[in-house]
């Protein structure tokens, strides 16, 4: 099948790719403002496999339009916005006495980065250390994980019932280089799909799972692999 940054799939026992929809809760707690569609969908599909649901936007009038709307727990804001200036996304969120945290990132220009974050630190915002470009889904990962946004999950099942019932599936992320613009390999994902809760994220069954149960579920992997 075709592959591209946007694709989430998984295989069927038959063999057959089968392209899933991201995970998404119920209500956005990351904004996503930067107008390089790639960045935004890298950002956006890596926050989904985290159980982080996400918009994005390509402008600052429009993200900070939204901040009407309901205030995010992170913003990713790229601060050389072609058409517009991050500084109002900085203002905006100042206006309405933001408490999230902001992760600025930049390509090749230090000093507007750091203009910015002053900025930022001025009208009293949670600034995060600067994501340089180009950077992959990792850093994206560890940002997540770091900021503990995806630590408290709504339910919780057994790895070993999961395992048992066969309710776990294997998906594949693709991983790009962003110079080339080529695949450079994909990512094994595992997520469980809960008859009644649906699909699951690994916060919410590997957790307290034992060391024979991490085992078991290698060898799952492996078999699915094979």
């Amino acid at each position: 099948m075709p592959i591209s940054l946007r694709n989430l799939f998984r295989r069927t026992d038959s063999g057959e790719d089968v392209t899933l929809a991201p995970l998404a809760p119920a209500a956005p707690c990351a904004f996503v403002v930067d107008d390089e569609e790639g960045i935004c969908k890298l950002i956006s599909m890596t926050l989904a496999t985290m159980g982080v649901a996400s918009e994005k936007f390509h402008t600052a009038t429009e993200a900070v339009a939204a901040l009407d709307k309901g205030l995010p727990a992170i913003i990713f804001l790229d601060v050389a916005l072609k058409k517009s200036d991050a500084i109002d996304v900085i203002r905006g969120l100042g206006e309405r006495g933001y408490h999230g945290i902001v992760q600025l990132m930049s390509g090749s220009n230090v000093e507007l980065l750091e203009d910015v974050r002053r900025i930022g630190t001025r009208h009293g915002l949670n600034m995060r250390p600067p994501l340089t470009k180009p950077f992959r889904a990792e850093s994206i990962r560890h940002i997540i994980r770091d900021t503990h946004l995806a630590d408290s999950p709504s339910f919780a099942v057994g790895l070993d019932e999961a395992l048992a019932k066969g309710w776990l599936e294997l998906w594949y992320q693709p991983k790009i280089d962003l110079r080339s613009k080529t695949l450079a390999g994909a990512e094994g994902l595992i997520r469980c799909r809960h008859p009644v809760q649906g699909i699951l994220s690994p916060a919410s069954f590997l957790p307290g799972a034992s060391e024979s149960s991490h085992a078991a579920l290698t060898e799952h992997v492996i078999a699915r692999l094979g």
